[in-house]
């Protein structure tokens, strides 16, 4: 399980078997909203709106394999698993972006 910290710039690990936290990830900016890529074991985590990014997490290693930085201001975001899609709320024009895979 992941959890957010934006006070801390982080996302957190946590075993789910004892709810025990196992490793604090750090990220270049405030964390906002996280979903997950079942088809890659792949976290993704908008970065505050006003940075315009998403931080992907490997989940088997807990660490930051990329950042994306976007031309919106980001907030919420949300995977579509059948097609792979990423939304992305942009919060300047109350908008969706869509970001297709590969």
């Amino acid at each position: 399980m992941y959890l957010t910290s934006g006070f801390r710039n982080s996302t957190t690990v946590i075993d789910g078997k004892n709810d025990t936290a196992i490793k604090t990830i750090p990220l270049e900016g405030i964390p906002e909203a996280i979903a997950f890529d079942p088809s890659n074991g792949r976290m993704l985590v908008t970065l505050n709106v006003h940075l315009g990014a998403i931080s992907v997490i490997d989940d088997k290693t807990n660490a930051v394999i990329e950042n994306i930085p976007l031309k919106m201001e980001t907030l919420k975001i949300d995977l579509n698993p059948i097609n792979g899609n990423l939304y992305v709320r942009n919060t300047m024009d109350r908008t969706i972006g869509i970001i297709e895979p590969g």
